[in-house]
């Protein structure tokens, strides 16, 4: 069995490079395969960003038109997971200010 991860900062790796369109991954360290909890997640999941009117889809993509698409998922291993929502920016409109991660992040 391996034990729960515990993450105590925030840690953060950007990468930058000439792309027509960005795109902004968040990933957060979750559980794994032995826990109920990964169902829970996968429900999360769902609602941030199954269908067009999902929680992130919905504010991201037609609410405020700063990305082209939202997607999340829970990706459950042997002992541990991760939890990543990743956003495609929209072509028209530049990242700084449209608020896409912090609407991510909430």
């Amino acid at each position: 069995s391996v034990p729960a991860t515990r993450m105590d900062a925030e840690k953060r790796l950007v990468y930058e490079d000439r792309v027509q369109i960005a795109r902004l991954y968040l990933t957060w360290p979750t559980v794994g395969e032995n826990s109920d909890d990964q169902y829970a997640l996968d429900v999360l999941s769902d609602v941030l960003s199954r269908s067009r009117i999902s929680r992130l889809t919905k504010a991201l993509v037609y609410d405020k038109q700063s990305a082209a698409s939202v997607g999340s998922f829970q990706g459950t291993n042997e002992g541990a997971g991760e939890f990543t929502v990743d956003v495609t920016g929209n072509q028209t409109l530049a990242w700084k200010g449209s608020g896409a991660g912090a609407e991510a992040a909430r």
